[in-house]
């Protein structure tokens, strides 16, 4: 067996292996693919807007609330779900705690 020959049989390997992620990877994953420039340009303009409109601090802060209500409908639709599944009720009280140390940290400093 000569090193080219094991180096041939290597890339022939990795050509398999990408063809089956290419033919395995799940639409939803070329939909993330594919919407990830548009998220990208909807954070460059809400910069945009947001330094040269000057909005007011209600208008921010309302936003900014509005954001932290969507990541918690996110987790909540996603992971909790999960999480409930595997533990059972108990992850409701590990919830709890860990908003209050998050809320207690956040307060410190």
């Amino acid at each position: 067996m000569t090193l080219h020959s094991v180096s041939d049989r290597k890339i022939r390997l990795c050509a398999h292996l990408c063809e089956m992620a290419i033919i395995v990877t799940p639409p939803s994953l070329w939909i993330a693919v594919a919407l990830g420039p548009v998220s990208g340009f909807g954070a460059l303009l809400g910069a945009l807007v947001g330094h040269f409109a000057r909005p007011r601090r209600s208008v921010i802060g309302i936003v900014m609330g509005f954001r932290g209500g969507a990541i918690m409908a996110m987790l909540a639709d996603t992971m909790m779900p999960e999480a409930f599944g595997l533990t059972g009720n108990l992850v409701a009280l590990a919830t709890t705690v860990g908003f209050i140390c998050a809320f207690y940290v956040t307060k410190l400093f």
